[in-house]
């Protein structure tokens, strides 16, 4: 018995991440085929993935026996051609001399609907297996079967939501107690206490591999984690990887300049020294020198801090096209910027020749805008001092680390 699968992995990555919040893992797609070929194997298995993006994955399914099909980007918005490479090789096997007795598509896009119906009229038996809910019922009723994948697998998704369990809760409130002690706090001080040891043996059974993901996926909303250490920026910076991380005090006069610059706060001012003073003046000088061509209406600095941090989450769940990214930031921000300023800004960025992927992070993005914010001062010919220069350079950096 011949069966032929072809696999739309990037497809089933969005749609696993959007369903569970966690990253979709090349361990879960082998264990998918262990069951599927519990009764008779599959001789063909084809991974359609980006390996620009996905090559962690695709090396691993590599070594698993999957054959991999790399559909590299082929628009500016990292659109690729991997539906139309799947359903050609596709129907190239349902042509061939020996046709596959069974055709598995896993993938929950609607756009394989006419595969499968050219499956069925061969005589083909046709399997779909998808994650999500959101997908087409004509899409299912095409095939002779349909399997939602996270049921297939039972346990693929995480059994506790770390935000509303009550032990869980116990466990942030104890760590909230240890940072509000003063100086930073590595894991290894408090993973092994009673309360975190049953957590720590049991990561899997809440979906994660490593105990500092776990503490990663705690809402701290003021707390940073770095190497395995939580602390509070607005006190400490942290350089380095454990074991060799420096920790530094912040200087009062960053944090006085810090909290001055928080446009809309009705925070008493602390007192400030004349070359603070000078220095906040100059910035917001500058910055209205540069409002044309930043965009933004603000130099609050949390908030540009948390427009970048929205966009680093937002390409993570896949966001890649303008108006959805726009969205997902929007809603997170809580109207803090409309949404054509934060088109502005994502449009600012892919100016700079930047091209927005699943690995971005804050500041990879902050360093792409202040690129494209000195490459249009020098068209504009809009003249900057080098003391200007380096403090828009230390301004875009403080988007993504203060």
């Amino acid at each position: 018995m011949l069966r032929a699968a072809f696999i739309d992995f990037d497809n089933l990555y969005g749609c696993y991440a959007n369903e569970f919040s966690r990253n979709f893992s090349s361990e879960l797609l082998i264990e998918v085929f262990k069951k599927l070929e519990f009764s008779a194997p599959i001789s063909i298995k084809r991974a359609y993935i980006n390996c620009a993006m996905f090559s962690k994955y695709a090396k691993e399914l590599k070594k698993a026996g999957f054959e991999i099909i790399d559909c590299p980007p082929l628009t500016y918005h990292g659109k690729t051609a991997a539906d139309q490479k799947l359903v050609i090789d596709a129907m190239k096997v349902l042509l061939s001399d020996v046709p596959p007795n069974e055709l598995y598509v896993l993938s929950a896009d609607a756009d394989f609907t006419p595969l499968v119906n050219e499956a069925s009229d061969k005589g083909i038996k046709s399997t779909i297996g998808y994650f999500g809910r959101k997908v087409s019922e004509c899409y299912l009723l095409s095939a002779s079967r349909s399997i939602k994948l996270d049921k297939l697998l039972n346990d693929a998704a995480p059994k506790v939501d770390v935000i509303h369990s009550q032990h869980l809760g116990d466990a942030l409130a104890f760590i909230i107690k240890l940072i509000e002690q003063g100086k930073p706090v590595h894991i290894n001080e408090f993973m092994h206490t009673p309360l975190f040891k049953g957590i720590s043996n049991n990561l899997s059974r809440y979906g994660f591999k490593k105990f500092g993901d776990f503490i990663k996926a705690f809402p701290l909303d003021d707390i940073k984690y770095h190497s395995g250490y939580l602390y509070d920026p607005s006190e400490y910076s942290l350089k380095g990887s454990y074991p060799n991380v420096v920790i530094s005090k912040t200087t009062p006069a960053m944090q006085t300049v810090q909290r001055n610059l928080q446009c809309g706060t009705n925070k008493i001012k602390p007192k400030l020294t004349t070359s603070v003073k000078k220095s906040v003046s100059l910035i917001r000088t500058l910055f209205k020198k540069l409002k044309s061509i930043t965009g933004l209406p603000t130099t609050n600095l949390p908030l540009m801090k948390r427009l970048f941090t929205s966009l680093e989450k937002g390409l993570k769940k896949q966001c890649f096209k303008t108006r959805r990214l726009v969205q997902f930031v929007a809603q997170r921000l809580d109207s803090e910027l409309t949404f054509n300023q934060i088109e502005s800004v994502i449009i600012r960025i892919r100016t700079s020749g930047h091209q927005l992927s699943y690995n971005d992070d804050a500041h990879s993005l902050a360093i792409a805008f202040s690129q494209f914010v000195f490459k249009k001062c020098q068209l504009r010919a809009v003249s900057l001092t080098s003391k200007e220069r380096g403090l828009i350079q230390r301004w875009i950096n403080h988007l993504s680390t203060c």
